[in-house]
């Protein structure tokens, strides 16, 4: 999928990631439906995994006393780098890339979100 297919559908169907106008939970929703349109889950694992990134990094976000947004991006990036045409399974692809740039490690029993920085691009 392309960055303008997606930000059509996001359009159609009111899905907003950035900006003043939504809370930042409607965004952390609505970022974890973007991302169910760019990666289809196969499981419930895919389902769960998915949403648990979007919080974690949404949680990790506003620890550091920043919006989510700048982190949304950069994982719609991701995601749409991990669903490329030649990617297999494009949720592992994308916990992958996470692990390789960010050094994800999912959700912890003990929560070392302040440990990280959200990166800027």
């Amino acid at each position: 999928m392309e960055e303008i297919t997606l930000r059509r559908i996001m359009i159609e169907r009111g899905l907003t990631v950035v900006g003043d106008e939504i809370t930042d939970e409607e965004k952390t929703s609505n970022m974890t439906k973007a991302l169910y349109i760019i990666i289809p889950p196969k499981s419930v694992s895919d389902r769960t995994t998915l949403r648990n990134v979007v919080e974690f990094y949404s949680k990790t976000a506003r620890s550091q006393g920043q919006p989510p947004d700048n982190m949304f991006k950069i994982l719609i990036d991701f995601a749409l780098e991990a669903s490329g045409p030649f990617s297999r399974v494009p949720a592992a692809v994308f916990i992958s890339i996470l692990k390789k740039e960010f050094n994800y490690g999912g959700k912890a029993k003990d929560d070392k979100s302040e440990n990280l920085s959200v990166p800027v691009r």
